[in-house]
């Protein structure tokens, strides 16, 4: 099962995090070869609207 999530890093005004982890995965196709993978974590910096420099 998959964890989605968000953080807040550095203050409300800062950049925001969007988390998806994966845990350990283990498979056997039908020709009984075991495909297994190590868990994997995507992190995505989200900068705000606020933290922009416009003119």
């Amino acid at each position: 099962m998959a964890w989605e999530g968000e953080m807040t890093v550095g203050g409300a005004a800062a950049r925001r995090q969007e988390v998806l982890s994966v845990p350990d995965q283990c498979a056997i196709t039908k020709d009984n070869v075991r495909v297994h993978t190590s868990g994997i974590l995507f992190v995505k910096a989200i900068q705000s609207p606020q933290s922009f420099n416009l003119p």
